[in-house]
């Protein structure tokens, strides 16, 4: 039962880590895409 929770916990974890990279990496696309078109 232990096993079960840490397993839980751990998959919930990488679940959130991965959400928090795809956003920061969506963020950082729309900021470079806004800075090239102001410079042009």
């Amino acid at each position: 039962m232990l096993f079960l929770g840490t397993f839980l916990f751990l998959v919930c974890f990488l679940v959130s880590v991965f959400i928090c990279i795809f956003a920061i990496g969506k963020q950082q696309m729309k900021g470079h895409s806004y800075a090239t078109s102001k410079e042009a």
